[in-house]
């Protein structure tokens, strides 16, 4: 239920969309969520779209919000047909947001933190169009020493072209769609 705002946006813009849930999250029971697991997630549904429902990769669009930003752009450097990769309040690389948090620097996190989901890396390399959206009122969320905007911020600066980035406040649904079909008509015609 947290996508739908988002997933209602991307309709509103004409798209078809499929959400699903990774295991161990929502509805879907399963182990306990890891990376390595919603990788595995999200290959599965992009194989259920090419596979059962017979779209071609060239028709699809990765999307990732959050952490999701990792494994959509993880989709991408897999599947180089995938046309285009839509981006919002991307968050990832994990271990460097928390090494970053004064708060930290006495705990051995290198020991503590399994799951990473890098960004940054795999996004300086891509070389799939993006859209990557941030929030100008986006709030810093508890225990967080990076905020959104932030992590937009560095994702933009640090994503390869071809890309584009908007900011807006979270509830202009009209902005995000004429930013989106622009990107669209540029990039996935």
């Amino acid at each position: 239920s947290d996508a739908l705002p988002s997933a209602q946006v991307l309709h509103t813009a004409r798209l078809s969309v499929l959400l699903f849930d990774y295991r161990g999250f929502g509805a879907s029971g399963g182990a306990h969520p890891t990376e390595q697991l919603m990788q595995a997630d999200a290959e599965s549904a992009l194989a259920y779209l090419t596979g059962t429902r017979h779209i071609a990769l060239d028709r699809i669009l990765p999307f990732g919000q959050g952490v999701g930003a990792s494994l959509a752009t993880e989709l991408c450097a897999e599947h180089r047909e995938l046309p285009a990769l839509l981006l919002e309040s991307p968050r990832g690389d994990i271990d460097a947001s928390i090494a970053s948090d004064p708060r930290t620097r006495f705990i051995p996190t290198e020991l503590l933190l399994h799951e990473h989901f890098p960004l940054v890396g795999p996004l300086s390399m891509s070389k799939t169009p993006k859209l990557i959206v941030g929030y100008t009122d986006a709030q810093p969320e508890a225990g967080r020493a990076v905020d959104s905007a932030h992590g937009v911020a560095d994702a933009a600066h640090r994503a390869a072209d071809p890309k584009m980035t908007v900011e807006f406040p979270r509830k202009d649904v009209v902005v995000y769609v004429q930013s989106l079909s622009r990107f669209l008509d540029l990039y996935a015609p």
